[in-house]
């Protein structure tokens, strides 16, 4: 890394600068920490363009559009000030390399892990569509790699759909090769500019050029306007997908929606395309090996500013956690470790070994040294107490954690501090987690008289809210699916009545009756919701509401729907069907006189029901995705089965959770080999666990009644470290290296994992 110079400042912001990561066109990125050890990337734009206004206005855009963007597989951000002196704009860093330093020193990623990249860069435009932003700089340079997925970076020349400010003037925008046919000949630019660049960059990593070749700018703009693209050497899965994304009519490029759920069949994965990056490894090797964090001294004097060094046996212990074999940057290249997603998990040796600075703020850079035990894993960052157990799983979004206590509260704290930010009062009796989408916060009620809110984020002002029984509200697509009543008539027959609204107003869209149900299901996918009652499911179109199929399958109790990859899969006392989303007609059924209300689907091939066997037995049964045909069984014996969760899938293993009915054996998790369903290994703790684990990136994160949170390897199973409370603990959500509980003592807990 290049050391900072006399210009560089010391701190920009509350951020102490470390040293520099790279530089770009518009400014300088620097390596910083919080007092809190924290570690984030800080663009600052360059001095020597802080008195053009232009530049001012164009660097408070890329604010603009970096906050609104929020996803797994792009760059959240932590802090800015846009009209500070001089602007910054600080993200969460993450080691890693460019695409475009990767392929260079590696050569193009093999099939599987370009197949994943793709995936992970279809949901990262996904996330920065919904939030109404449209990239238009999609570039290697712009996609970093790192262990848990890639990462989008780089709002500079983004624009807010619907906004013309940055096509004034004939000016063109944007990386030639990259670039669309309508962004070089000056036309409206949408969403499908970014699916054209996502292609672009998708030849690129398998085949280690552009689809356009080399040259020039007004050669590869050329060859993008008049010539078909070079899709040579890469894999014949993919070229389908890349051709249609590369189509020179916008109109004829596949949506981001499409191109998800066509990876996601292809990479074997569920709808959940994080689950691509949650197995042992999703790069090669040698580039995994360079990504890894290694131990760096750091040596700081106010003369020369900061220097990494190599590892020093002599050395007392500092270090910054950065890959090895770092390359120098050249100066038009951005940082390849600049930023990582709200959502990502930070590193273990980065939590084990970030800087933490010694002494007084205002005091010289006189050293650096460990964290506190408070960064370390399994150690408590903060606490924050209530009045009333934590009920469910908290959520944290762009720092805020939200959690509900049984003290009617909704409260929203600082993810740093623990500090109260806003509550909103509320009666908590039922509630399940919050759920956060585009900036809106999402708090239902399962109860019979419940109520679905909708507040900002942000502050906590109420938007709008409407009644709600039974189940929690689905939010898809900008559409709220909710159930908000219930009527039995005269002769005892009764029926619910569905609403569709606006997601952000409340506004009504149309209702739907659902006659002869006292339960009702819903699920959603690709425009279109799909109702279970007792009797039928229906398909309906998601804007008007009109009815496009029924078919008769449902149940008298417990019923389940779920939609994926053009398949409803209902559930219900009497079986599990699976439908065909576009005509309603029944696939396969599988039924069974003991079905247990917990079933689990993947697109990888399998899906998961559980049945009743006995007083003090269960099984799993796995069923190919496609036929229904049942490849494995696996039985449970030791009474577990009588209250257990639905399984937990990802592409190494299906976890089973359970307490043991009557209360004598306490409860376990099992680990089973998800194409063989072997148990690979099985934990077993103290105490009732009636909420499923949560787990991420090959970990296990486990709840318990008795009163831990527990750690687990989970490849192993082996524990990897134990958090006491004095409460029962409710299973944590996990973000950017910490873990979120609740427990019943009243306290919700930020813990280092």
């Amino acid at each position: 890394m290049p050391r900072l110079t006399a210009g560089d400042p010391e701190w920009v912001g509350p951020y102490r600068v470390v040293t520099r990561l790279g530089t770009g066109g518009m400014g300088i990125v620097y390596l910083g920490t919080s007092l809190g050890g924290r570690q984030v990337a800080v663009k600052v734009l360059r001095p020597e363009l802080s008195q053009d206004s232009a530049f001012r206005r164009r660097f408070a855009r890329e604010v603009a559009s970096a906050r609104a963007v929020s996803g797994v597989f792009t760059a959240g951000v932590v802090d800015a000030d846009p009209e500070g002196s001089p602007a910054w704009l600080a993200t969460a860093y993450v080691s890693g390399l460019s695409l475009g330093e990767a392929v260079a020193k590696h050569g193009p990623l093999p099939e599987a892990s370009a197949l994943a990249l793709a995936a992970g860069l279809t949901e990262a435009i996904g996330s920065i569509h919904r939030a109404g932003v449209i990239h238009r700089d999609l570039k290697p340079s712009n996609v970093l790699l790192a262990e848990d997925g890639p990462r989008v970076i780089d709002f500079g020349i983004s624009k807010v759909q619907g906004s013309s400010l940055l096509t004034q003037g004939n000016q063109v925008f944007g990386t030639p090769g990259f670039m669309s046919p309508e962004q070089l000949q000056g036309r409206p630019v949408g969403s499908p500019s970014d699916v054209f660049s996502l292609g672009a960059v998708a030849v690129f990593a398998a085949t280690g050029h552009g689809p356009f070749g080399a040259g020039a700018s007004p050669e590869l703009g050329y060859r993008t306007v008049h010539e078909q693209p070079d899709v040579t050497g890469v894999p014949t899965c993919l070229v389908h997908i890349v051709e249609r994304c590369l189509a020179k009519d916008p109109r004829e490029r596949p949506t981001v929606a499409l191109l998800l759920a066509e990876l996601a069949e292809l990479n074997g994965s569920t709808q959940e395309v994080t689950e691509v990056f949650t197995g042992t490894g999703w790069l090669p090797e040698a580039l995994a090996h360079t990504l890894r964090p290694q131990a760096y001294s750091l040596q700081v004097n106010r003369s020369s500013g900061s220097e990494l060094r190599s590892p020093d046996p002599e050395s007392d212990g500092s270090v910054l956690d950065r890959g090895d074999d770092s390359p120098r940057r050249s100066p038009e290249t951005p940082s390849s470790a600049a930023v990582s997603g709200g959502g990502s998990r930070m590193s273990r040796r980065r939590a084990l070994f970030g800087l933490a600075c010694v002494g007084a703020a205002g005091a010289g850079l006189a050293g650096w040294t460990l964290l506190s035990d408070d960064f370390r894993p399994g150690r408590q960052r903060w606490r924050f107490a209530t009045d009333g157990a934590i009920l469910g799983t908290p959520t944290e979004a762009n720092g805020l954690v939200y959690a509900v206590s049984k003290d009617n509260t909704l409260y929203a704290v600082d993810a740093n501090s623990g500090r109260k930010k806003w509550a909103f009062s509320a009666r908590a009796d039922r509630y399940p987690s919050p759920a956060v989408a585009n900036g809106i916060l999402y708090l239902s009620d399962e109860d019979p008289r419940g109520r679905v809110y909708a507040l900002r984020a942000a502050t906590g002002e109420h938007l709008w809210d409407s009644p709600l029984i039974l189940s929690r509200a689905l939010i898809a697509g900008g559409f709220a699916c909710l159930v908000t009543g219930q009527t039995i008539t005269k002769n005892g027959k009764a029926y619910s009545m569905l609403e569709v609204k606006d997601a952000a107003t409340g506004d009504q869209h149309w209702k739907f009756r659902v006659d002869d149900s006292a339960f009702v299901a819903v699920a959603a996918e690709s425009g279109t919701v799909f109702v279970a009652g007792a009797k039928n499911l229906y398909a309906l179109d998601a804007a008007t509401g009109e009815q496009t199929w029924s078919a008769p399958v449902g149940g008298p109790a417990g019923l389940t729907v779920r939609a994926v990859r053009g398949t409803v899969f209902v559930h219900s006392s009497r079986g599990l069907y699976a439908v065909e989303a576009s005509t309603g007609q029944v696939r396969w059924e599988f039924t069974h006189p003991g079905m247990m209300d917990s079933f689990g689907v993947t697109t990888s091939g399998h899906v998961y029901a559980f049945t009743k066997e006995s007083d003090a037995a269960a099984a799993l049964h796995a069923l190919d995705f496609a036929s229904g045909i049942q490849k494995w069984q696996y039985t449970i014996n030791d009474e577990t089965g009588g209250d257990i969760n639905p399984p937990i899938i990802t592409r190494d293993m299906v976890y089973v959770s359970g307490a043991e009915e009557h209360g004598r054996k306490g409860s376990t998790l099992r680990a089973l080999h998800p194409r063989k369903g072997q148990e690979e290994w099985i934990f077993t703790h103290d105490g009732s666990m009636t909420l499923q684990p949560t787990v991420t990136a090959n970990v296990v994160y486990l709840g318990s009644g008795d009163t831990h949170l527990y750690a687990l390897d989970g490849r192993t199973g082996q524990q990897q470290w134990k958090f006491r409370t004095r409460g029962n603990v409710t299973p944590p959500f996990v973000s950017d290296g910490v873990a979120y509980a609740g427990s019943g003592d009243g306290n919700l807990y930020a813990v280092t994992v």
